[in-house]
């Protein structure tokens, strides 16, 4: 029911969607919990200039911003959390992190087709542990298999396959708008072309093409595929699949259930260059208002 009390993209959770959300929140807390991982409660608001260093022009532009009464400063209610997680960290003596977090973010949406403001997101982040890459992996599958959901769908791509792809291909435009027609026009090879209409291909072209289109990300990619794939979960590698952040600078993902979006992540070194560190870092966030609504 339509709440006039309220901005659109906004709801009040109790009864039933309630319950879930808890019952939810028990099971991810347990698990990290197993897995010796510290929880981090995080601000609600950020100076803005600290906050939005990395996080792309898409995110800024859905940062709601207010003016500190005392300073005069941007301040910025939190659209994302992994840029407070870096934030944080670079002020920490100790070079690496384990952290998990429950947190609303906000997100100004110009149309809301159907996508809230206010996300709940539980999330877990890494930065410079070993093996960073069949952790987060290892964690993304741990999560979905803890959710027991049918039919899901994983998809992956990494930011060295997007560049190369965009070498080949260099509109970035007909790529995000699947614009084969003009693929077709544009010069691009019979094996590339094919890979495009259906990214299943990328499994039949040659060592020499997949290195020359994609690097040496395929393999990797196609080991992941093989551990992991079950009954109920599918995993695609889809070249088109454009980096959910701009600092995502590795392998990144994201899980579809019954149309929805309930997981995203990926690796982010580059954020951690931002804030004056270098380091390997990875995580993942939970759409946890996604989830209990399917």
């Amino acid at each position: 029911m339509k709440n006039n009390f309220l901005p659109p993209g906004l709801r009040d959770i109790d009864d039933y969607l309630g319950s879930e959300l808890e019952n939810l929140e028990y099971k991810l807390i347990s698990l990290m919990q197993e897995r010796g991982i510290k929880r981090i409660f995080l601000p609600l608001i950020e100076y803005y200039d600290v906050f939005s260093k990395g996080i792309g022009e898409d995110k800024k532009r859905k940062t709601y911003k207010l003016i500190d009464p005392l300073s005069g400063r941007t301040i910025a209610i939190r659209s994302d959390v992994t840029p407070q997680i870096v934030r944080y960290w670079s002020n920490k003596s100790d070079n690496s992190l384990k952290a998990y977090y429950f947190e609303k973010i906000l997100r100004f949406e110009k149309e809301l087709q159907g996508k809230e403001k206010e996300i709940l997101q539980a999330g877990v982040e890494f930065i410079n542990i070993e093996n960073i890459n069949d952790v987060i992996v290892e964690t993304l599958f741990q999560f979905i298999n803890m959710l027991n959901l049918e039919s899901v769908v994983v998809i992956f791509n990494t930011a060295n396959m997007v560049d190369k792809l965009l070498d080949s291909v260099p509109d970035g435009l007909i790529l995000e708008h699947k614009n084969f027609s003009k693929l077709k026009d544009s010069g691009v090879s019979s094996e590339l072309l094919s890979v495009l209409l259906n990214p299943d291909n990328i499994y039949n072209l040659s060592d020499s093409d997949k290195i020359k289109y994609f690097g040496n990300n395929i393999d990797f990619l196609k080991d992941i595929a093989k551990k992991y794939k079950s009954r109920k979960i599918k995993i695609v590698i889809d070249p088109f699949f454009t980096k959910p952040s701009d600092y995502y600078s590795g392998l990144f993902f994201k899980v579809i259930y019954k149309g929805r979006e309930i997981i995203s992540g990926g690796r982010y070194d580059k954020l951690l260059d931002v804030y004056g560190k270098k380091g390997s870092a990875a995580g993942l966030a939970i759409d946890l208002f996604n989830v209990i609504n399917n």
